[in-house]
């Protein structure tokens, strides 16, 4: 049960929703936790980019940060086990640890937006 009543007015921010289309009529679908919304764009609406559709990261991406500081994308074993699994590292900035291995959600939620600055080309299997 909410201490909201009819009639207040609130602020309401959403993190880490996914454009599900960007081509509705006054309005933005979006994706949250498997459930589809529809919000419609009015000026009193903010909506501020986390991250460009190529995230998360793979392997041997480098993206930048909302502070200009450079993370890789590499894959490390976890918990001294053999499963590897995907982390960034910090190579290059100006605030924290470099080299410290960070999974891809927690670079999000504490360091976005990010943007993309180098993804190698896959090469064709055929």
């Amino acid at each position: 049960m909410s201490d909201f009543l009819p009639g207040e007015i609130v602020d309401i921010h959403i993190k880490g929703v996914m454009i599900a289309e960007s081509r509705c009529i006054d309005g933005l679908r979006f994706e949250y936790d498997g459930d589809a919304a529809e919000i419609a764009l009015t000026p009193s609406v903010h909506i501020e980019r986390a991250a460009p559709s190529e995230w998360p990261p793979l392997e041997r991406d480098v993206w930048r940060d909302r502070d200009g500081d450079l993370w890789l994308g590499r894959r490390l074993p976890r918990d001294g086990d053999l499963t590897v699994g995907l982390v960034c590292s910090r190579v290059e900035g100006k605030s924290g640890l470099l080299g410290a291995s960070v999974e891809p959600e927690r670079v999000l939620r504490k360091h976005s937006p990010m943007s993309l600055v180098h993804r190698e080309e896959v090469p064709d299997a055929s």
